[in-house]
């Protein structure tokens, strides 16, 4: 799948040169890493929605079109805060629902990736470090471990999985 092989690129391009790496390979690294997480996200999105079965993959590749950056983050931010936002669900008593650590934490690291994202893209001045990299893609993978525990039929899953496009819609 492309997450993974995102966060094998971002693993190479971190230790891509002896010494002093180029910065230029870690800004690379940065950007890969975040693009793994959200091609995971959606793809986790759309399986939810139309099905895992490679017969369906078409159909979700389509539908994650829908998706956009913006979006993500802040349904990603509602999440991370447990604290689902009252006007967008009325219905919802915030007080009985409680997120889940595994999606506060995947919603977390992916609103960071993105924030780091954008001053790897847009900020030349920011120096960047290998080890500071590489603590970021041991995180994303422990966020994507932690968060693949969870039961494919579990409501809270299917719930911020469901939102992931929803958000986008409102």
């Amino acid at each position: 799948m492309i997450h993974h092989d995102l966060v094998e690129q971002a693993k190479l391009l971190a230790g891509l040169e002896r010494g002093r790496p180029k910065l230029v390979s870690l800004r690379r690294a940065v950007s890969s890493l975040y693009y793994a997480l959200f091609h995971y996200l959606i793809h986790h999105s759309t399986c939810l929605l139309m099905g895992s079965q490679a017969s369906e993959s078409s159909f979700r590749n389509i539908l994650a079109r829908g998706y956009d950056h913006r979006s993500l983050r802040e349904a990603c931010d509602s999440f991370r805060r447990s604290k689902i936002l009252k006007d967008r669900f009325k219905d919802l008593d915030p007080a009985g629902y409680a997120v889940p650590d595994e999606i506060q934490d995947i919603a977390a690291v992916f609103s960071v990736l993105q924030e780091m994202r954008h001053l790897a893209d847009y900020n030349l001045n920011r120096k960047w470090s290998r080890g500071e990299i590489l603590a970021m893609i041991d995180q994303t993978e422990r966020s994507i471990q932690v968060f693949d525990q969870l039961k494919l039929k579990d409501p809270h899953r299917s719930f911020f999985l469901g939102n992931l496009i929803a958000w986008s819609k409102h």
